[in-house]
């Protein structure tokens, strides 16, 4: 009776997969990283609150001039022209080179939805380079949108 429970599960899993394949659908990040903290929209807006950590917006300028948690910074992320594990390949992304002074802050990383891998690969980066305090908000702006919370627009 189990084996036919797992392999009725495992069909269903099967099949789900393949309708989001089918239907062009993203495939949704990993549930977490390891050596790294994954917030949900409650955590992140406690540190928001506090001012105690240090918010970067994976996302592209447009995006992030559309809207974007207050106080984050921008910091775009393309993970398709990188190397894993490599930081600061380029101007975009020189503010991470600050962050090497600051291993000890957290760091809290987001970008659009669950389906955005750019904070998934942006923080596993992070944690290759010995960073500690790396929190991924894996659900991102759409998220914290969703909860009500506010949103700044235009340039930081």
């Amino acid at each position: 009776m189990k084996r036919s429970a797992k392999i009725c599960a495992a069909a269903l899993l099967l099949l789900s997969l393949a309708a989001r394949a089918g239907a062009g659908l993203p495939e949704p990040t990993p549930v977490f990283i390891d050596g790294a903290w994954v917030a949900t929209g409650s955590e992140v807006k406690i540190y928001f609150d506090k001012k105690a950590a240090i918010i970067i917006d994976v996302r592209s300028r447009d995006e992030f001039e559309e809207g974007h948690i207050p106080g984050a910074l921008n910091v775009p992320y393309f993970p398709e022209y990188r190397y894993p594990g490599e930081l600061f390949p380029d101007e975009d992304t020189l503010v991470l080179w600050n962050l090497q002074y600051q291993k000890h802050r957290l760091i809290v990383i987001y970008g659009e939805r669950t389906t955005d891998w750019r904070p998934y690969y942006a923080s596993l980066s992070l944690v290759y380079n010995n960073f500690r305090n790396v929190i991924w908000y894996r659900n991102g702006l759409e998220d914290w949108r969703r909860r009500g919370l506010p949103i700044a627009s235009g340039k930081k």
